[in-house]
């Protein structure tokens, strides 16, 4: 009928004009004054404009200095915003403490070559698509209230980002950052929503009063990370060529932490956790553990590939510690080397199998505490070399498996184990793995004679510590004991 082909035109022509409306405005303060809420600081196709963006409206803003963009306590509208979108163009934009500023799509700083913007944020800005900073120019963003991104992500590149104490980041996707640098003083979040952020070639420094709570995975390649205050992570983090370290007074919580690809360091003054049952697996790396710290950890997986080259440096205190059959230490493929110095303690909930594949190498040296909740493997698969020069270690049963071979140097302080299943003559192992005594080194083991098993291991050579190498039983224990000084024949 006519009337609806009336209906039909008049619907399209609103729908058209509905498209008409959405501007591109250009900031250039021509009416002076620099705020953003002076419509005749804008032009839309040239023409100075009479009405302020809206919602639907893209903005682009390339000014600086006298002519810079300011939102002081109004409140600004667009579509998608561009900063520096200009080659060498220089951008400087901030929001006043009562200034609010809600983007609907993208806000897009530093796209122009060469470009450079500075973006200081007071009060409120809310981006529903992807706040970024583009690698083609450079970027300063001083944020002092709150940043937030309610349902995509925030990518930094090739920027310097600082957050002062009263700033408030949150970023409901991924946080992903590429050079520059980030400085927290107040709070970030980024909550992922199940993607895996990219953090690589930045320094970050999260200082005392910071609070970085990372709710999913993050992969950190080639950063410097120096953590002052509080950082938490709901899942585990995966470390590539970065060095993290955790101050005194400072709390770290991994999750789980996966050193991978290229070597990484993490130097622990404070308190570190990986406590999810990933717990902390090692590749390539170090883990320095010193002063005040505290390491917990579900689980400790090291040297995980043939060519791995794992270091625990440990002088405080490393406890590996879940329930639900975590809380053990497995050393695999590669090279693993564990110092435990005289101030160190080192526990497990479970047991301590080492070198488990063929290709695998452990050193473990101890001047301090070691105490294995359950049994030690000493030479699962490979090749093992655990060195007492002091201190305590207790253990279960000290037994091997198949294959491994390995030996025991007790040149000092004193070992304990429930029981000593290596020299069983019985069994397809007697011989792989040996035992040596040397002052003021102590072997004993609790509520079993095992004086014969002991002596037929010392005539074949098994059990070894010179002249005077005694093996008694005292109506309890039996201990072994040797006059010879300790002299260490070999530690990689």
């Amino acid at each position: 009928s006519m009337m609806k082909k009336l209906l039909l035109v008049m619907s399209m022509c609103v729908f058209g004009a509905g498209m008409l409306m959405a501007e591109t405005y250009t900031f250039d303060n021509a009416a002076g004054g620099k705020l953003w809420n002076t419509a005749g600081n804008w032009k839309t196709n040239g023409i100075v404009a009479t009405t302020l963006p809206t919602a639907a409206d893209d903005v682009v803003a390339n000014t600086s200095g006298g002519d810079a963009l300011q939102i002081d306590t109004d409140s600004a509208v667009a579509n998608n915003m561009a900063a520096g979108s200009t080659a060498s163009s220089v951008s400087e934009i901030s929001i006043g403490s009562g200034g609010v500023l809600n983007v609907s799509g993208n806000q897009t700083f530093a796209g122009g070559a060469g470009s450079s913007v500075t973006f200081v944020n007071a009060g409120t800005n809310i981006v529903n698509g992807i706040f970024q900073t583009m690698s083609a120019g450079q970027s300063t963003i001083v944020n002092s209230g709150t940043l937030t991104n309610a349902s995509s992500q925030i990518t930094l590149a090739d920027t310097d980002f600082t957050n002062t104490a009263s700033g408030v980041v949150y970023a409901k996707s991924k946080f992903n950052v590429d050079g520059g640098s980030v400085v927290n003083y107040g709070n970030i979040t980024f909550d992922h929503d199940h993607d895996t952020s990219s953090i690589k070639n930045t320094t970050i420094e999260n200082m005392a009063s910071g609070t970085v709570y990372n709710h999913w995975r993050t992969t950190w390649d080639s950063v410097t990370f120096t953590n002052r205050g509080f950082f938490d992570t709901g899942k585990g983090q995966t470390l590539r060529g970065t060095d993290w370290y955790i101050a005194a007074g400072a709390t770290n919580d991994f999750g789980g932490v996966f050193l991978y690809t290229s070597p990484s360091t993490i130097i622990n003054e404070g308190r570190m956790r990986a406590s999810l049952t990933s717990g902390m697996s090692m590749q390539y790396g170090t883990l320095l553990n010193r002063g005040s710290g505290s390491v917990t950890l579900a689980i400790l997986q090291m040297a995980a590939n043939a060519d791995s080259m794992c270091v625990i440096s440990n002088a405080a205190t490393l406890t590996i510690s879940r329930g639900g059959g975590y809380g053990w230490m497995a050393t695999a493929q590669g090279t693993s080397v564990v110092h435990n110095a005289a101030s160190g303690t080192l526990t497990t909930l479970l047991y301590m199998r080492l070198s488990t594949a063929a290709s695998g190498f452990t050193s473990i040296t101890n001047w301090g505490t070691i105490s294995v909740g359950s049994d030690l493997y000493l030479a699962d698969e490979g090749e093992t070399e655990f060195t007492m020069l002091g201190g305590t270690l207790s253990a279960g049963t000290l037994t091997n498996g198949v294959n491994g071979t390995g030996v025991l140097y007790v040149h000092g302080g004193t070992s304990t184990f429930d029981n000593v299943t290596i020299f069983d003559a019985s069994s397809p192992t007697y011989g792989n793995c040996t035992i040596d005594v040397r002052d003021p080194g102590v072997l004993v083991v609790e509520n079993m004679d095992l004086t014969s098993e002991f002596n037929t291991a010392k005539s074949a050579g098994y059990l070894t510590g010179g002249a005077g190498l005694d093996v008694t039983y005292d109506g309890s224990d039996t201990i072994v004991t040797s006059p010879n000084l300790g002299t260490v024949i070999s530690i990689h």
